[in-house]
C-alpha cells in the first residue's frame, strides 16, 4: 500500500514540475504589416465597389432559390451516407 501511495506521490511531484517547465504562452505574435501608403478610408473606400465585382463575376444564390433549400436538404443527409462503408 505504501508503495502505491510513494508511486503517486512521485507521478504528482512530476506532473507539477512539468507544468511549471512549460507555461502557457502568452498568445501569438503578429508580424508588423507594414507601411499600406493609404489610410484606412482609401482602404475601406473601394470595398463595395470590389465586392459588386466579386458578386458579377461569381454569382450566389439567395437563400430563397430552389437550388439552395434543395442543397440545405441535402447538406443534414451526407455525414449519414459518408459514415456507412
Amino acid at each position: 500500500m505504501w508503495l502505491i501511495v510513494l508511486l503517486l506521490a512521485l507521478w504528482l511531484s512530476v506532473l507539477l514540475l512539468a507544468m511549471q517547465a512549460y507555461p502557457q504562452s502568452a498568445g501569438p505574435k503578429f508580424p508588423n504589416p507594414g507601411n499600406a501608403h493609404m489610410s484606412r478610408e482609401n482602404q475601406r473606400r473601394p470595398g463595395p465597389r470590389v465586392a459588386a465585382q466579386v458578386y458579377q463575376q461569381m454569382p450566389v444564390l439567395p437563400d430563397n432559390s430552389p437550388e439552395t433549400h434543395h442543397i440545405r436538404q441535402l447538406g443534414p443527409k451526407m455525414p449519414s451516407k459518408w459514415n456507412h462503408r
